[in-house]
């Protein structure tokens, strides 16, 4: 499958953690035991994610940023934050975005390399690929707010 720089994908982040009790293991322990387990508040789970490198890293690899749905936590005023869709904006974006069924943000934190084997493109019901790409005016605020977190 052939995947573009600013498409939006499906992506499988890892698997959780959550019956981990972050005192009973030493940090080695954690290293040396835990392939594959996302810990703490590290991104998890399936969710939808932006393409953001130009190619492929070592032909098997591209970088994501993950879309979240979880608004309430965090402030679109923050430099580790891009509202991809408000609340405001909601109903006169829902045609640009359609596979976004709440308000999102990009979490630019949580930027992570991942294999391509990890990714999927959206299928509609008669099977067919669909491409979903951010908007030039998206792709340049997260351009900006990548930039402001990371070297500024």
């Amino acid at each position: 499958m052939d995947f573009k720089r600013w498409e939006v994908v499906i992506v499988e982040f890892g698997t959780p953690n959550t019956q981990l009790n972050k005192d009973s293991y030493k940090v080695t322990e954690i290293i040396n035991e835990m392939h594959g387990i996302n810990l703490g508040k590290e991104f998890s789970c399936k969710h939808y994610g932006i393409i953001i490198s130009p190619t492929y890293l070592n032909k098997q690899k591209v970088v994501i940023l993950p879309i979240s749905s979880k608004r309430d936590k965090y402030k679109c005023e923050f430099d580790n934050i891009y509202c991809l869709k408000t609340e405001k904006d909601f109903q006169k974006s829902r045609e640009k975005y359609k596979f976004l069924s709440k308000p999102s943000i990009v979490l630019i934190n949580d930027i992570r390399s991942l294999d391509i084997t990890r990714i999927n493109k959206f299928i509609d019901k008669q099977g067919n690929i669909k491409e979903f790409f951010l908007e030039k005016k998206d792709q340049e605020g997260i351009k900006y707010k990548l930039k402001k977190f990371f070297i500024e």
